[in-house]
């Protein structure tokens, strides 16, 4: 992993130092590439590097949240953590082992199929499709209001490690998502049809929206509240509608996001078949009904896709 690491870095220096992109900078347009590389280079021999050190692990968290709230922010997901590992310290009850394994598992759960899935991309699309729509920058602010806020310091300590739970069960569901395998469901060739849809949205269609939808009927699945003919009716509909209004209409995957999200929450929170089923009616199916792009549009675009021996992106989305 680490190996990987240094090469990905290495390439995204390489091409960012590449003459073009550095010239084409309004502070270097004027410059000789050679200056340019040097007044980079000094720059970074000219940089110093603050190290704080301390032996204890509780006032390393208390560090790390001042540190944070001084400088540049951190990734929210690196601020959860903190806030999470902080309560755990020293229990006595060995909590915070516990709470380590599942990050850990998490995390492995994550790469089982791809070793380039982040924990900050599954999180936030975790945490969309069960608590509320935010943007990244406000993941830790929702995440406070739905914990530290709500929750008093004695009880705190169990919400968290259902909170783990959640997502070490969901890390395993993430991966099951984007990149599907029949084998997931034991090969039975009724789930086909659902890993073709998934399929086509994760490595044809290419978006991320979707998930936030799969993670609560896949749940839903699970309780029964939804049966296999109507999770793939959901997953036809919607592999069907981000062809039709991304791929064909060009329409910006983020409009819908905000819809889905309330959609998985909203599915998250029934009680029955029945409760589910008005859920569906109204959250996805009429709700998309004023997205429908013009027939004219469509067809426009449909025609022009082509196919051919080489392998490119019409190919499959002709297909």
């Amino acid at each position: 992993m680490e190996q990987e690491s240094l090469e990905n870095t290495y390439n995204d220096f390489y091409k960012a130092l590449d003459a073009n992109v550095l010239q084409a900078r309004p502070v270097f347009r004027n410059m000789d590439y050679r200056d340019i590389l040097i007044t980079i280079r000094d720059q970074l021999l000219s940089a110093s590097i603050i190290e704080i050190t301390t032996k204890n692990k509780n006032s390393a968290y208390k560090i790390f949240e001042i540190l944070n709230a001084k400088g540049k922010g951190l990734a929210s997901i690196d601020l959860i953590k903190n806030s999470v590992f902080e309560v755990y310290y020293n229990d006595k009850n060995g909590l915070e082992q516990i709470a380590s394994d599942r990050w850990r598992t998490i995390q492995t759960n994550l790469r089982k199929r791809d070793s380039n899935i982040g924990l900050a991309t599954f999180y936030r699309q975790y945490w969309i499709s069960k608590y509320e729509k935010v943007t990244n920058a406000k993941l830790y602010d929702s995440f406070k209001k739905a914990f530290i806020d709500k929750y008093p310091s004695k009880d705190i300590k169990g919400e968290y490690m259902h909170f783990l739970k959640s997502m070490e069960t969901e890390s395993d569901e993430y991966i099951k998502i984007v990149h599907p395998l029949l084998d997931d469901y034991d090969n039975r060739q009724e789930y086909k049809p659902v890993v073709q849809s998934l399929e086509s949205l994760s490595r044809v269609l290419g978006i991320k929206q979707y998930i936030v939808v799969v993670f609560a009927l896949l749940e839903l699945k699970k309780n029964k509240y939804i049966t296999l003919q109507k999770l793939k009716e959901c997953l036809r509909f919607i592999e069907s509608f981000v062809f039709m209004y991304t791929d064909m209409g060009k329409g910006q995957a983020n409009i819908y996001e905000a819809r889905f999200s309330r959609l998985a929450i909203k599915l998250r929170e029934s009680t029955s078949k029945t409760e589910t089923d008005a859920i569906i009616k109204d959250l996805l199916y009429e709700n998309l009904k004023e997205k429908r792009i013009d027939y004219s549009i469509f067809e426009d675009s449909f025609t022009k896709l082509t196919f051919s021996k080489s392998n490119n992106l019409d190919n499959k989305l002709s297909k």
